[in-house]
C-alpha cells in the first residue's frame, strides 16, 4: 500500500509540474535502491525537482548522487562532482548556512564529516524559504 501511495504522490507531483512521471518514478526507484527511507523519498524528490529545474538528466544525476552518498552515510567527492555537474553544490548552500568557508568544507569532506544529514539539510535549505531553488518547479509552471 506504501508503494501505491508514492506512485500516487508521483502522479500529483507531476501533473501540478514540468517533472515527467516516468523521470520522478526512476529517480524514486534510485532512492529506493540504495535504501533511502520510503519517507524521505518524496520530500527529497520535490527538493531535486527544484534544484533541477525540471531537466530529467539532473533529476536523475542529484538522485544518484545522493543515493551514492546516503548509502555511506557521507558526503565523498565523486558525488558532491555528480552534483555540481547537475548544477547544485551542497557545499555552497552549507557554507551559505554555517559560515563555513569552502575550503573548511572541503576539508571536512575528505575527512568524512559531511554526513548524509548535513546533505539533506543542504537540500532543504536550498530549495527552502530564502533559497537559490524555493520553488523553482512552481516557478516555471507559471511562466507557460
Amino acid at each position: 500500500v506504501k508503494g501505491t501511495k508514492m506512485f500516487q504522490e508521483i502522479t500529483d507531483f507531476a501533473t501540478k509540474t514540468p517533472m515527467l512521471e516516468k523521470d520522478l518514478a526512476s529517480a524514486a526507484q534510485t532512492m529506493l535502491s540504495f535504501n533511502v527511507a520510503e519517507e524521505k523519498v518524496m520530500p527529497l524528490l520535490k527538493q531535486m525537482g527544484d534544484i533541477s529545474m525540471g531537466d530529467s538528466q539532473k533529476l536523475q544525476s542529484l538522485s544518484l548522487a545522493f543515493s551514492q552518498a546516503s548509502s555511506t552515510g557521507k558526503l565523498m567527492g565523486q558525488d558532491l562532482m555528480q552534483m555540481i555537474n547537475a548544477g547544485f553544490n551542497p557545499l555552497a548552500e552549507i557554507s551559505r548556512t554555517t559560515g563555513k568557508s569552502m575550503e573548511e568544507l572541503k576539508d571536512e569532506m575528505s575527512q568524512g564529516k559531511i554526513t548524509i544529514e548535513m546533505l539533506e539539510g543542504a537540500f532543504a535549505s536550498a530549495t527552502g524559504e530564502g533559497g537559490k531553488f524555493h520553488n523553482m518547479l512552481q516557478k516555471m509552471s507559471e511562466q507557460k
